[in-house]
């Protein structure tokens, strides 16, 4: 990747990974390295030079006589975008404000901007400035459509955003500039799964699969996926393979538990739950389905005492307030389901509003 030298600039971005709770199982690689250090490693700017990195005193004092020249060049010609552009990537690590307000008024009209736009991007990144991020990185894609790199960086910016369907074009335009990716399909399950349209992770996944057949968490992911959409033997088989090389997976375990409840097989799926339990006693997901089955074999009471076990951890947990809520009403507990009740659709009131903010800000 060339540097200051004009559009043709290629980005090594390669985030991937979010972790939600509510919903989604397992994620590999934490995203915000993901972006950063293949960057890093590709030959922009000072980055590029292991004594810097390293902290080569010569090559720390070559920098210093650099940005001062830098900065004389710059006073002299304060119209001179490479030389804003080199000065920014230098300060990027240790003066990035100076080097943001540097960047940033390298115009649109000139090539270096491009550039420019990845280095803001860097630091935003690093500065847990993701708004920020975002803008720079709208604007990155839209100079350079075709860039892979920004494609997904963007999709990960906007999806950890809580703006998924922003996310999910550029994970498609980041899957079709390079097919061959596997985490690039992961991501797009995620997306789907976020958007609570779970037969549309079920090919996504697949085809990652296809590209990486031992990937662990994507067996994983697809287990989830075809077991909420009622495709059980493949959920069962997807969730063997991983118990298989993982017996003690508490996910995996669950979700064996549900196919075997969605078959009307309650006792296996007790024997199943029992053991994800005895493993994590306070799975929010594991109680609720305890709960589940305690309801089916009339034993409201229990259902009800249980899930309470754990009320202090969830109490803005959607998904417990209304299983709890459901085991409250069924003990005769009428007031406190009506308040667990509204204390969930306060909850996903408050989740909404969150989503509309972030759409506001769609291009």
């Amino acid at each position: 990747m060339s540097c200051g030298k004009g559009p043709a600039v290629r980005i090594d971005w390669l985030p991937h990974g979010k972790n939600h709770a509510c919903r989604r199982l397992f994620h590999g690689m934490a995203w915000l390295f993901g972006l950063i250090l293949p960057l890093l490693a590709s030959g922009c700017g000072d980055s590029a030079d292991p004594d810097r990195r390293h902290g080569n005193s010569s090559a720390n004092r070559h920098d210093e006589t650099e940005i001062d020249s830098l900065r004389a060049r710059l006073a002299a010609n304060p119209q001179s975008a490479a030389t804003r552009l080199r000065l920014g990537e230098l300060l990027r690590s240790d003066a990035p404000d100076e080097a943001i307000s540097l960047l940033e008024k390298i115009p649109a009209s000139v090539p270096e901007r491009t550039a420019a736009l990845q280095q803001m991007a860097i630091i935003h990144m690093l500065a847990n400035r993701y708004e920020s991020a975002r803008t720079v990185l709208r604007e990155f894609v839209a100079r350079e459509p075709d860039n892979f790199g920004g494609q997904l960086s963007l999709a990960e910016t906007e999806f950890n955003l809580g703006n998924p369907d922003g996310a999910l074009p550029h994970a498609l335009a980041a899957a079709r500039l390079s097919p061959d990716r596997p985490r690039t399909f992961v991501l797009i399950a995620d997306i789907h799964d976020e958007r609570h349209d779970y037969p549309a992770m079920i090919e996504p996944l697949q085809t990652a699969l296809a590209l990486d057949p031992d990937a662990y968490d994507v067996h994983l992911n697809l287990a989830y996926a075809c077991q909420r959409t009622g495709h059980l033997d493949q959920a069962d088989t997807e969730a063997g393979w991983c118990l298989a090389r993982k017996p003690d997976d508490v996910a995996a375990l669950r979700i064996q538990a549900l196919v075997a409840r969605d078959r009307g097989d309650f006792p296996r799926s007790r024997q199943l739950l029992d053991r994800a339990l005895a493993l994590q006693p306070n799975d929010v997901d594991c109680r609720i389905l305890e709960a589940d089955l305690l309801l089916f074999e009339r034993q409201p009471r229990q259902a009800y005492d249980r899930l309470r076990e754990i009320e202090d951890q969830h109490r803005e947990t959607v998904r417990y307030l209304g299983a709890l809520a459901r085991a409250a009403a069924s003990a005769g507990e009428r007031e406190e389901a009506k308040r667990l009740y509204e204390a969930a659709q306060d909850q996903i009131a408050k989740s909404r509003r969150a989503d509309e903010d972030s759409s506001t800000t769609a291009p």
